[in-house]
């Protein structure tokens, strides 16, 4: 079949509080993730390898717009989630107050996922998969009750497997036509139908009418014939595939010991899991483990979909006989931020002009105004772009800065372009940063789809107090960007007025992995030798193999002198691509400013000197690649 799963219920966006320890009423802000219990599963099935589809529905409204991006970005097949213009999309607001204690405030009135129909289009994505996953919220509305009946009715026919998540959410099955006893009543007439049936305690509690969960089980599986597993929370949980035994002969797969910080989304996490192996045929205990061990690792983070754990992650851990999740947190931490990133293919090019002293100089040495760089810049904008469509250019990006760029940052992040930003000051020595006093707080306003980029001038032979403070300031950047999850890069350049040599550069580099910082990219100067390359290589890998790779610096040589060292690095594969500018564009910029060339001219000129850089890399990278297939 096409699908492993097949998700039909709630979407909706979540909206977490950021201060841990605070009530809803007094969070000041919130950061914002794809919700529901539906969507949560649908992300973590697609994350552990499962072939997953989604079917619900989403306003016509910028929040659903996101909703069903996400989806895609998370590999999810989001053709059956039709956006509702009657509807809007679901909310809910959570605050951080204590782990057992999450305040929880739904948006719900006429949301869209709880108007979800299910006509051919939707048959066919529950008839090309092998399970459809189902929660019991939906059976608490008429119009989306009978959607479930005829999906479950479809699957059947198709000889698909159902799971129903009971999914017991107090606040929504209270506003049924029937109450919270017809919501039970509609999902025990359904569970006949049913081959799995996944809730906690209060939920089977719930069901089964009874406030002992041995005779709740009971009931439930005088019901039906399906696999029943019970959540049990720290304890772990258990399944029954039969009679239901007295609570003193469970055997309960025991959970993981974390820190836990929101448990809300532990239950989706848990099935995911849970249904990454049972569709593989593995026995139901090692589902159980698995279920239990992805259910904690969500618990131990602020979101639900966004936390959801990769395959690799699970496979890092899944083998040992007593994972110790707590002091793994900081690695297991790591890995989950990275397999977030979105791809990028090898070949970025890159034109830098994120430079402001020079254009500052520029400014001062010809009389010109702040209002004449920002149009520079555009110009070298223009240029960039006009490249870029001539040459087909898979892979374009700038490093721009908020003083003179703003405008092109925008428009070129609006049009997909890969966009990095400095925030050290010019020059400084030790490492300053232009927001030093409030560095978290810059970062956190920007879009996060933008690299922080960061020059340290660093020297093997500084002395141990420099070391120490820029090392310090660098600790620094990467917190801030972890926190939020924005991409860094370390720019690292020997001091010019020192020694320099490809041995003493990979010192630095080296001498900078080893004081524990792990930037997504690295932005280098060229190396003289191929040898010098896998050696660099080899002493990144060895720290952080998930590091993406060395973008190449042009140092504000002559284009020509440029030639060798980047033919050099498009053979090498962890030399991802280049960020070149003064090189570029600051000849251009010098007749500019000084009226001695129009602007099309310059736009000429400057597209000129950054094609000759990018026939520079391609040509190298594709007789590379000619030579390997051959």
């Amino acid at each position: 079949m096409q699908f492993d799963v097949a998700a039909l219920g709630r979407i909706a966006v979540d909206l977490y509080g950021e201060q841990k320890g605070t009530s809803l009423e007094d969070t000041a802000t919130f950061r914002r993730y794809v919700g529901g219990s539906s969507g949560n599963l649908a992300i973590g099935c697609a994350r552990l390898g499962l072939k997953t589809a989604m079917i619900s529905s989403t306003g016509e409204d910028p929040m659903g717009r996101y909703i069903r991006a996400e989806l895609a970005k998370a590999g999810v097949d989001n053709t059956c989630v039709t956006a509702n213009p009657q509807r809007r999309t679901a909310l809910a607001f959570l605050g951080m107050q204590r782990a057992d204690a999450i305040a929880l405030d739904f948006y719900r009135d006429r949301a869209a996922d709880m108007a979800v129909g299910f006509g051919d289009r939707e048959a066919e994505k529950v008839r090309q998969s092998r399970l459809l996953a189902l929660t019991g919220t939906h059976m608490s509305e008429p119009g989306t009750a009978d959607a479930l009946r005829k999906a479950v009715e479809t699957a059947r026919e198709a000889a698909g497997k159902v799971v129903l998540d009971i999914d017991f959410r107090k606040a929504l099955w209270e506003q049924s036509p029937g109450g919270i006893e017809g919501v039970v009543s509609s999902i025990n007439d359904l569970l006949d139908k049913i081959n799995i049936v996944v809730g906690n305690e209060e939920e089977f509690l719930r069901l089964g009418g009874s406030n002992d969960i041995v005779e709740a089980l009971k009931k439930v599986r005088g019901n039906t014939s399906a696999l029943l597993v019970l959540k049990l929370g720290a304890e772990g949980s258990i399944a029954f595939a039969g009679e239901i035994p007295p609570r003193s002969e469970w055997r309960p797969v025991p959970g993981f010991k974390v820190y836990v910080l929101n448990v809300v989304g532990a239950g989706d996490a848990f099935l995911a899991g849970f249904l990454s192996l049972w569709l593989q045929g593995e026995p139901v205990n090692a589902c159980l483990r698995r279920g239990n061990l992805n259910g904690a690792l969500v618990v131990s983070r602020h979101a639900c979909s966004d936390a959801m754990p990769f395959l690799a992650e699970i496979e890092t851990i899944e083998d040992e006989s007593a994972v110790d999740l707590i002091a793994k947190g900081s690695e297991l931490e790591r890995l989950h931020a990275v397999l977030k990133r979105p791809r990028v293919e090898r070949g970025l090019t890159a034109l830098a002009f994120d430079h402001r002293v020079p254009f500052a100089q520029l400014i001062a040495e010809t009389g010109r105004s702040k209002a004449d760089a920002i149009a520079f810049k555009k110009l070298i904008a223009r240029a960039a772009k006009e490249v870029a469509g001539e040459r087909g250019l898979a892979n374009p990006g700038v490093l721009i800065d908020q003083h003179y760029g703003t405008d092109v940052m925008e428009a070129l992040t609006e049009d997909g372009w890969w966009v990095g930003r400095p925030v050290e000051e010019t020059g400084s020595r030790p490492l300053r940063f232009e927001a030093e006093d409030s560095l978290e707080e810059t970062i956190s306003a920007w879009n996060p789809k933008h690299v922080a980029k960061v020059l340290v001038w660093y020297h093997p032979g500084d002395d141990i107090a420099l070391k120490n403070e820029q090392q310090a300031s660098l600790k620094r950047l990467q917190a801030c960007c972890r926190g939020r999850g924005q991409e860094w890069m370390l720019e690292v350049i020997l001091p010019l007025d020192l020694e320099r040599s490809d041995a003493l550069l990979i010192a630095a580099v080296g001498e900078l992995y080893a004081a524990g910082l792990k930037p997504d990219w690295l932005k280098l100067s060229g190396f003289e030798t191929a040898d010098a390359w896998d050696q660099l290589e080899s002493m990144v890998k060895s720290f952080d193999p998930y590091c993406r790779g060395v973008i190449l610096l042009g140092l504000s040589q002559p284009i020509e002198d440029l030639r060798i060292p980047i033919e050099l690095a498009a053979q090498q594969p962890f030399c991802q691509g280049f960020a070149v500018g003064r090189s570029i564009f600051m000849d251009p910029a010098r007749k500019w400013f000084a009226g001695i060339s129009t602007d099309e001219e310059t736009v000429n000129e400057i597209k000129g000197n950054y094609a000759k850089v990018v026939d520079m890399w391609s040509s190298t990278k594709q007789s590379t690649s000619i030579a390997e297939v051959a």
